[in-house]
């Protein structure tokens, strides 16, 4: 199914494109307001853009000029391929047993969610090929103690085939953690939250693509004293104060099953 775009001129009026690429041609001189008819940042289902405040800000080619005025050059295509504000981030913490654990939630947008029953792809194309890129942007796991892959699958199929698929998805993140300058001396994880628990069956797959966010966690801070079990059940009552709820809370899906790979 397409996936109608919007982006905002100056007139104020909301002009529709069909794809991701003329959606950023149309905005990268000046920049402009965009809007996903898919993707509402409350994560509710909206029919126009003048139903929903929640609009993504893209910054055009002059805007970067301005932030970046002491670089002589700037590369059009970087701007086009890789946004600068592709994360999504919340600050969570969780109790166990009187100890604290303090998260950083990062969740990439729209264009970056897993491609319909695939491992290995997201929307825009192969992940070995994107999530590099993405990584040079991510904020504040430079000095995280660790990083949590999350591996998510939509309400489609059977409940044991999503899990299966959320970890290999989980699994495919941490392949390339493995060799990015990010998770130099952390501890790495992967957290497979399975099927998502639709209430309503009759949805789109591109309406549900948005269970199927690509997800990672950095580890701020733990007790030293906590051992796994109780560093799990942290991060587990951490989920819960998630404001991204449709996309990362606990009990939206159908597992939680955490392990620590190094």
């Amino acid at each position: 199914m397409t996936m109608n775009y919007f982006y905002q001129t100056k007139k104020g009026k909301w002009k529709k494109v069909n794809n991701l690429l003329q959606l950023r041609l149309a905005c990268s001189i000046m920049g402009a307001n965009t809007w996903c008819i898919s993707d509402c940042p409350l994560e509710i289902k909206h029919e126009n853009p003048e139903d929903c405040k929640e609009h993504k800000i893209r910054r055009g080619f002059k805007g970067l000029l301005w932030v970046f005025s002491g670089i002589l050059t700037i590369k059009l295509y970087f701007y086009l391929t890789v946004n600068i504000n592709i994360w999504t981030y919340q600050e969570v913490e969780g109790m166990s047993n009187g100890m604290v654990a303090k998260f950083r939630l990062a969740i990439i947008t729209q264009e970056y969610r897993w491609k319909f029953a695939s491992t290995d792809s997201i929307e825009i194309g192969c992940l070995k090929n994107e999530l590099p890129n993405l990584l040079d942007h991510v904020s504040g796991f430079q000095n995280s103690k660790g990083i949590i892959a999350v591996g998510t699958a939509s309400q489609e199929g059977s409940t044991s085939q999503e899990i299966v698929r959320a970890d290999r998805r989980a699994d495919n993140c941490l392949l390339i953690l493995r060799t990015h300058k990010i998770s130099r001396d952390k501890e790495l994880y992967k957290l497979n939250l399975g099927q998502y628990l639709a209430d309503v069956q009759s949805k789109t797959i591109n309406e549900t693509s948005v269970q199927r966010r690509v997800i990672l966690v950095a580890v701020i801070s733990a007790d030293p004293r906590m051992t796994f079990y109780e560093f799990q059940d942290a991060l587990h009552l951490a989920l819960d104060k998630s404001e991204l709820k449709v996309t990362i809370q606990r009990k939206a899906y159908s597992n939680f099953d955490l392990q620590r790979m190094n």
